[in-house]
C-alpha cells in the first residue's frame, strides 16, 4: 500500500526501517527495504530505467519506455499551460 507507507514514511522517516515479505519457493523471509525504492512511481522506475541506459550502465531496451514517459513528463511539468491552452491527453 504505497499510499499509506508514503504517510507513514514522511511522518517517522528516521525512526524505523521498512520491510517487506518476500515469498521462495518453500517459505517467505522478510527483507530491508530501501525507503525510495519502496515510494517509487512508475515515473520514477521509467526515469531510473532510461538514466542507467543513457549512463551505459545497462543495455536494457528503453525504446518502448520513452514516449509514454516524456508525454507523462510533459502532462506534469506543463499542466497549466496545456490546460491554457486547451490540449487534451490525446493532443499530444
Amino acid at each position: 500500500y504505497k499510499g499509506m507507507a508514503s504517510k507513514t514514511v514522511k511522518k517517522f522517516r528516521r525512526c524505523a526501517k521498512s520491510v517487506k515479505l518476500v515469498h521462495g519457493v518453500d517459505t517467505c523471509s522478510i527483507e530491508e527495504v530501501d525507503i525510495d525504492d519502496m515510494m517509487a512511481t512508475e515515473h520514477d522506475i521509467a526515469f531510473d530505467r532510461i538514466k542507467a541506459f543513457v549512463n551505459r550502465e545497462t543495455n536494457i531496451d528503453i525504446l518502448t519506455s520513452l514516449r509514454p514517459f516524456f508525454e507523462e513528463e510533459i502532462r506534469h511539468r506543463y499542466k497549466k499551460q496545456l490546460g491554457e491552452l486547451g490540449l487534451a491527453r490525446a493532443d499530444l
